[in-house]
């Protein structure tokens, strides 16, 4: 999940915009013209941007491309892998209701088909992984829980997490984090354990690679489902933003985006 710390974000990504100059090309655009960013989320090899006026893939050196025609608020994003996810309210162009629900995009954003919660939910937070889907919904302040990719729901209860990593491969289970503290749980959050990691806990992600959490200006992993943890990469700034693919990692540190394309091995200026 990347319930993340979105002013920060912004800012971030200003600066690296401001930094470039523009492209001539005419699909291309200025990351600093957007007016609200409210996602950052890796999917495959693409870096993704969930804004006020839709879907964007940043392409590098402050530049975003539009993807689809979608206009619509996107306040919440999550990719599984497969598919998009969405959430939020209906744009200028949008005969949408206010809020969205739940939408798919099953063509990598170019078009969305609404799946439930129509004009109910309001998701912020979107997390999906293995045919299952968290959501935190912005008006009641409770975490939703789907096993059918957001078919149907249930309601776990009043949300208490920053963060929220889904196991890649089984159903139910999952990290979080609760205030400074990482927990896991092997029941969808029923009940759950606190896991020891040596640092301060700001944003968890999972993957088939492994767990990996970030901490201030370091990024940790664990193998073996957090039984042990082995430091990954350690920056000069602070860490604003993390989001992992089974393909990249990608990672926002104060006025730059950093990625990697070998499992944190090695990160490349983006």
């Amino acid at each position: 999940m990347r319930v993340k710390y979105w002013s920060v974000l912004l800012s971030t990504f200003l600066v690296v915009a401001i930094a470039h100059p523009s492209s001539a090309q005419s699909d291309l655009t200025m990351l600093k013209d957007l007016s609200h960013i409210h996602h950052l989320e890796a999917h495959e090899s693409k870096v993704l941007l969930g804004t006020h006026e839709g879907l964007f893939e940043y392409v590098g050196k402050g530049k975003v491309r539009p993807i689809g025609v979608s206009d619509d608020d996107f306040m919440g994003l999550t990719s599984d892998g497969k598919n998009f996810f969405r959430s939020g309210h209906p744009g200028m162009k949008s005969k949408l209701p206010n809020p969205v629900g739940l939408m798919r995009s099953t063509d990598n954003g170019k078009s969305w088909k609404s799946i439930s919660l129509k004009g109910q939910v309001d998701f912020h937070f979107l997390e999906s992984a293995n045919g299952e889907i968290y959501g935190v919904d912005s008006g009641s302040g409770n975490l939703f829980y789907s096993q059918d990719s957001g078919e149907k729901w249930d309601i776990i209860g009043a949300n208490e997490f920053s963060d929220i990593a889904i196991s890649p491969s089984i159903k139910k289970r999952a990290f979080a984090l609760n205030g400074d503290v990482l927990i896991r749980t092997n029941n969808s959050f029923g009940k759950t354990s606190p896991i020891k990691t040596g640092l301060i806990p700001r944003f968890i992600e999972w993957s088939d690679q492994g767990v990996f959490v970030a901490s201030k200006n370091q990024i940790i992993t664990s193998k073996n489902e957090g039984k042990s943890w082995q430091s990954l990469k350690s920056f000069s700034g602070q860490i604003s933003a993390l989001s992992i693919s089974k393909k990249i990692i990608v990672v926002a540190v104060d006025n730059q985006i950093y990625i990697s394309k070998n499992s944190g091995k090695s990160f490349l200026n983006f």
